[in-house]
């Protein structure tokens, strides 16, 4: 705590709007945030997930906040963007909350999931179950550069796997995936099969963000 308290005085975060002192959003910033719903592409047959929920579009702010998450190493942009999910009012009820995984390897090298912070703050607000269901066995490249819905598909086929040992917790559940950014669809489309192939009830996703218009 003391640790945590110097390193605040010494290093206070900034506003990802317009730079404002101590705080990671000033509310004039949070004010100017748009609330938003992404709905399911049209082009993905007999799709596993019931829907995607987007709470903001890309802006300037919202890309900031997740830069420092995913690359400064702001673990507390993790907990807040999880607040903002809650406060979105786009949660299902009586949801399992799982993030979507990272590689080892990435996550040897950022030393954490960044969408397991987002996650694991919005299970705290819900009062739901958080559940590391989901594995990564395969470290893919990004969605971003690939072009057609097949090599998007390819790209992502078996990268992802149920971990046995709790595929009980998400057996007859509707399930909640988490994770930051949605841009395809197609990772969260994945993780959705896996898990109703798994037993999951329903399956539905949310991102902090979408970068499609």
């Amino acid at each position: 705590m003391l640790l945590s308290f110097l390193l605040d005085l010494l290093f206070p975060h900034t506003c990802a709007g317009c730079g404002a002192w101590f705080t990671l959003l000033c509310p004039r910033c949070y004010n100017d945030l748009e609330f938003r719903e992404l709905p399911l592409h049209q082009d993905i047959e007999e799709p596993a997930l019931e829907i995607i929920y987007a709470c903001f579009g890309y802006s300037d702010s919202v890309r900031s906040l997740l830069h420092r998450l995913k690359y400064g190493g702001i673990k507390d942009a993790g907990t807040f963007l999880g607040e903002l999910m809650y406060h979105s009012g786009k949660i299902p009820d009586h949801v399992v909350i799982v993030p979507v995984p990272i590689h080892p390897t990435r996550l040897r090298v950022r030393g954490y999931n960044q969408a397991e912070l987002i996650a694991n703050s919005l299970a705290s607000h819900l009062r739901s179950p958080l559940v590391m269901a989901l594995t990564r066995t395969v470290a893919s490249k990004s969605q971003a550069s690939t072009s057609s819905k097949s090599e998007r598909l390819h790209n992502l086929q078996g990268h992802f796997e149920v971990d046995s040992r709790l595929k009980n917790r998400i057996i007859g559940k509707k399930v909640l995936i988490v994770d930051d950014v949605a841009t395809t669809g197609m990772t969260l489309q994945q993780c959705a099969l896996v898990l109703k192939e798994s037993g999951a009830k329903s399956v539905s996703a949310i991102v902090v963000a979408t970068s499609k218009s």
